[in-house]
This record gives C-alpha cells, structure tokens and sequence, in this order.
C-alpha cells in the first residue's frame, strides 16, 4: 500500500472539507494529488479523460435524473402538504397525533418522491407551525420532521438505493423492491415512539416546556418565537386526488419492477409521466401557476442531478487513487486476518459509516465508501442486497447525527425561530428507534431479502 501519498491525499481531502469546498471537488483534487504523487502525473490525464466518462455513463444510472423528476414534479404539486393536513385531522386527537401525522405524511410522501431534503422542506415548515400552535414542544417538532424524512432515503423510490447499484452492480430492481418492508417497519417504530414518548412525558405536547422556554427567552430579551402558517385547507376532492395520486404513482413504478412489466428505468420514466399529470391536474385552473411549477421542476431536476453526477465524477477519480494506491486490497487482507465472528467484521466495516456521515452529505458518504466495504464483505458471504439496505439505514443516521446531521440543519433551516440544538436534542429518542431497527435488519437478513426473492420467483 502506498502509506505516503495515501497520507498526504486524507490531508488535503480534510483541509479542502473543511475550507468548504464543494465535495466533487474535494475528492478529484484529492484523487488527482494522490495520482500525481504516485506516478508523477503520467496517468493524471487520462484518468480525469477516462473516469469522468465511465462515472456517469452508466445506462443504469437513468434511473436517477427520472426519480429526481418524479419528485419534483410530486413536490410542486403540493401533494404533501395534503397529506399531513388529512393525517393531522385525523390522528391529531391521540398524544403525539400531529407527530405521527408528519410521520405519515413523510413516508406517503417519501413512496412518490424519494427525496429525503424534499420531504423535510416541504412538510416542515407546515408541521412545525401546527405542533408548536398546539402546544408541542419545538424540539419534540422539529425531530420529528427530521427523523420522519430520513424514511425518503430508504422506501421506494430510492436515489440512493439506485447510485449503490451503480456503484455495486447490484440488481436496482432487487434494491428497490428490499426497502419496501424495512421502509414500513421503520415507519412503525418512528410512529411507536411518537406516540410512546408523550404518553409517558406529557410535557412534551401539553405547552408546559413551551411556556417555560419562551418565560426564560422573554426574561433574556431574545424572540423565541416559532414562524407561523396558515393551515392547509383540505377537501373532499383534493384529499382524493392525493391519495389516488399517491397510490398511482407508487403501483406504477414498484409494481411495474415487481411483476417485471417494467425495468427500473421505464419504471421510472412512466411515473414522472404520471407525476407531471398530477401537478397539472392540480392546477389545471390556474395555467401561470402550472408552467411555473412545472417548470421549476424541471430546472430543480437539473440542478439537483448535476451535483450527483459531478460528486460522482469526482468519486471516481478519488475511488481509483485509493484503488491504485492498494486500500481496498489491504482491507481485504485485513479483513481476512481477524479472528472473529464474520458477523462482527461486518459491524466493525459498516462502523465506518457512523463517523464518516457526520461530516459527508449521504450521497458523497455512499460513494466513498461503499466500494471500501462492499467487496471485504461479499467475501464473508454475506448477500449485497441486504448489506445495501442496512447501508442506507446508516445514512440515515447519519442524515440525524451531530455535527452535521443534514436533515436537522435543513429542519431548522425551514423554521424561523427552531434552533439546531434543539431539534438535535430531541432527536436522540428516535435515534434510539433507528438503531434498533439496523439490529433487527442484522439479525434477521431474510425481511429485507424476502421480497425480492419473491420477485424473482414471480419472474
């Protein structure tokens, strides 16, 4: 292994992440020192030629840009907004209703979207208003948006169930139809402990706490004031039309790839069709505001998609220095010289993730270090479909961990008046709940392979 540039290269990567440079870039200048220090800049040319084509030219990875397009298109439509306003009218009466409701509503939401960053800007800012107008604790609120849309990254539609395809070569089809239970039994226990911990701390959701912080906030001269929303009206029509929409687009795209009347990518190409008849039915009457959301859909799409493939690209260049420089051979042979349960090595390899996902966004932390991991582990014997599924819950607490914890920043982001610190706080119950659920995927590998062994048979 080459110790010399490998050190220089983890240097450089840190100074660069730390100065705030865009992640694709951190990891191609990064790459392209190690190589240069390695060869001597020979090669550096050619990799750059080579790997910023292969990156992103895989036929698999169409998928991406049509699920990003699906989203969008479910975003603008306001779909999610109606659907935590109908699962507030119904659930709001039990203690810690309106959070189960967000719940709900992000994982309703997350089945059309499969943007995690999506799901929290768009419910937040409405869900928070109405759990603190409630008398809600604004911690208790704010986690549970940020736990609720971390369920986008994991049930289907998946971006990044299907870049770890790309990056593995696992079947995108089999990932896909894998997330569908842990997804659903996540949704369980996040709305377990939404509704445990009221029940056992009534504070929490009965205005106490929130008198108290704004009496101390008053007494400091500081605004602790939550921002405010009208609530979303909903009708009979409208709750209608979002809950056949929803149905819809989710039968078309998964039971498309489940039956195999589709592949991943005509799956995906029909429910952005489906999601763009959505977004104009729900403004047929109001054709300004229709081409201005479609519209943005689309440049949100471009926007979005471009900063994939570049953190893709610039994960290429890094991820053939680290080839080439002989880390994962090293982790192999290392992996290969533990005297321990291949159980355990696996804990000790996905461990990685914890750390590396306080400080990377999930798509930079899945492309880094996946193909670290993935191969030491296949060698276990272990099955790739299930190692992805508890791959992406990991980032999942990762999109919740402190210092950086994406979804808590964009929560508090989405909220005037809602500090990080507090939603971090809050969020510690529900982290609980998530690990417990890594430990029951672990445990029992056949809940996540169930499905798509299923889906094979059918097939």
């Amino acid at each position: 292994m080459e110790t010399i540039p490998l050190l220089v290269a983890l240097v450089v990567l840190l100074i660069l992440l730390l100065s705030g440079i865009p992640v694709a870039f951190s990891l191609a200048v990064t790459g392209v020192v190690g190589l240069a220090l390695m060869s001597g800049g020979d090669i550096v040319g050619s990799v750059i030629a080579g790997t910023s084509y292969t990156a992103v030219g895989r036929s698999g990875l169409v998928v991406v840009p049509l699920f990003i397009l699906m989203g969008m298109f479910t975003l603008h439509s306001g779909i999610a907004e109606q659907l935590f306003a109908l699962a507030a009218k119904v659930l709001k009466r039990l203690p810690g209703g309106l959070a189960i409701a967000t719940i709900f509503a992000s994982a309703g939401f997350g089945a059309v979207s499969g943007s995690s960053m999506a799901s929290v800007s768009t419910i937040g800012k409405l869900a928070i208003s109405e759990m603190v107008r409630h008398g809600y604790n604004r911690g208790f609120a704010g986690a549970a948006v940020a736990v609720s849309g971390s369920l986008a990254v994991l049930i289907p539609p998946s971006v990044i169930l299907v870049l770890y395809g790309a990056v593995t070569g696992e079947s995108v089809g089999s990932l896909l139809i894998a997330g569908i239970i842990p997804g659903v039994l996540s949704a369980i226990m996040l709305t377990s402990f939404a509704l445990f911990l009221p029940w056992r701390k009534p504070a929490l959701v009965d205005g106490s706490q929130g008198r108290q912080l704004a009496e101390k906030a008053k007494a400091a001269g500081k605004d602790h004031q939550i921002e405010q929303m009208d609530p979303v009206k909903i009708s009979a029509a409208s709750v209608t039309r979002a809950l056949i929409a929803i149905a819809l687009i989710f039968l078309t795209v998964m039971g498309g790839i489940y039956t195999g009347i589709f592949t991943p990518s005509e799956s995906a190409a029909v429910g952005a069709v489906v999601a763009m008849l959505l977004l104009i039915s729900q403004h047929i009457k109001k054709p300004r505001v229709m081409l201005k959301n479609l519209s943005s859909s689309v440049w949100d799409t471009v926007s979005l998609n471009s900063m994939i493939f570049m953190i893709l690209v610039g994960a290429g260049i890094f991820s053939y220095f680290l080839v080439a420089s002989g880390v994962p051979t090293a982790i192999s042979k290392f992996v290969v010289s533990l005297d321990i349960a291949p159980e355990l090595t696996v804990i000790l390899l996905l461990l990685i993730l914890i750390p590396a996902g306080m400080f990377l966004d999930s798509i930079s932390l899945l492309v880094i270090t996946v193909p670290l991991v993935y191969q030491p582990i296949m060698d276990l014997g272990f099955n790739g479909i299930w190692l992805g599924i508890l791959v992406v819950k990991l980032i999942e607490l990762g999109m919740i961990t402190p210092p950086i914890g994406m979804n808590v920043f964009v929560t508090a982001g989405t909220t005037k008046g809602l500090g990080v610190h507090e939603v971090f706080k809050g969020v510690i119950p529900f982290y609980i709940a998530d690990v417990g659920i890594i430990a029951i995927l672990f445990a029992f590998p056949s809940i996540v392979t169930w499905l798509p062994d299923l889906s094979s048979a059918v097939g």
